[in-house]
């Protein structure tokens, strides 16, 4: 998954959201060391937007903070729940259940994976 996510954030802006508190963004490079060290990689955390998944706004707040229209952005979770609150706020997006299917997501995109 780390190569993958790698080879994406050379070629687009990469952003992680999570419904957790700043006390993990705080944390994170201790937490995912791997994950932190990925050049150019924007992680957002719920307990500082004051916003949190499943709600459609998350989505277009987080896109608005990175310069893009929520409409070019692309999203990738495990729960279909975010998936669909994504896809409701204009993103296209991607339930993750295989490293193969997110491939194909990635190169339905554009993306070279």
């Amino acid at each position: 998954m780390l190569e993958v996510v790698a080879r994406v954030a050379e070629q687009v802006k990469v952003t992680l959201l999570t419904n957790n508190g700043r006390l993990l963004r705080e944390e994170f490079a201790r937490i995912a060391p791997e994950v932190a060290a990925l050049p150019g990689v924007e992680f957002f955390v719920s307990g500082d937007l004051g916003i949190a998944k499943p709600d459609p706004a998350v989505f277009q707040l987080v896109a608005q903070r990175c310069g893009a229209a929520v409409e070019a952005t692309l999203f990738v979770d495990d729960s279909a729940e975010y998936v669909e609150s994504a896809r409701q706020a204009g993103a296209r997006a991607h339930v993750f259940d295989c490293i193969d299917g997110l491939r194909r997501f990635l190169t339905d995109a554009g993306l070279s994976v």
